[in-house]
């Protein structure tokens, strides 16, 4: 727990990325940097739920694109820290990009996203990005690379797979 501590007051004083297997947490001009290789997600401890359409039931096949747009509503100003599409039927490709448009047309990425094993042990399934982005209130869609391995279901309203995590903004 000593460990952790200090690393948890670090994050909240300063600014962190993360590069590949790494996270780079930033204090000025100082720069250090962490193996996450062993982390596939880091949720906060203010975090919230704002979006998640996912379940359990069986997903659409391969070039089945959603056929209706993922989208969510918010009415406060929230900063992203998480955002998630899942792809089970990617056949293994690298994972793409992830972005949310407003209503009025505001564009809020494309964010990179990194891999993570899916169910199944499906490589690529999960699609995860830490954007840290600051988004107003209004309607969304969630905009997906790949649309053609999209995770979705009529479960989901045939939207795809899409998890959105974040706290409200100061």
């Amino acid at each position: 727990m000593n460990k952790i501590l200090p690393l948890i007051i670090v994050l909240v004083l300063t600014s962190f990325t993360f590069a590949g297997k790494a996270m780079v947490v930033k204090s000025g001009t100082t720069a250090t940097k962490f193996a996450v290789s062993a982390i596939d997600s880091i949720i906060f401890v203010n975090d919230s739920l704002i979006f998640d359409n996912g379940n359990i039931y069986a997903v659409s096949g391969t070039n089945s694109p959603p056929t209706d747009s993922t989208r969510f509503t918010i009415t406060a100003t929230w900063v992203v820290t998480y955002l998630q599409d899942y792809h089970y039927y990617n056949g293994g490709d690298l994972p793409g990009t992830i972005s949310l448009k407003h209503s009025d047309g505001t564009v809020y990425g494309p964010f990179q996203t990194t891999g993570s094993i899916g169910q199944g042990g499906v490589i690529n399934a999960y699609w995860i990005c830490y954007p840290f982005v600051t988004i107003k209130p209004g309607s969304y869609v969630v905009i997906d690379s790949d649309p053609s391995t999209w995770s979705h279901n009529s479960q989901s309203g045939d939207r795809g797979f899409a998890q959105i995590i974040g706290y409200l903004a100061p």
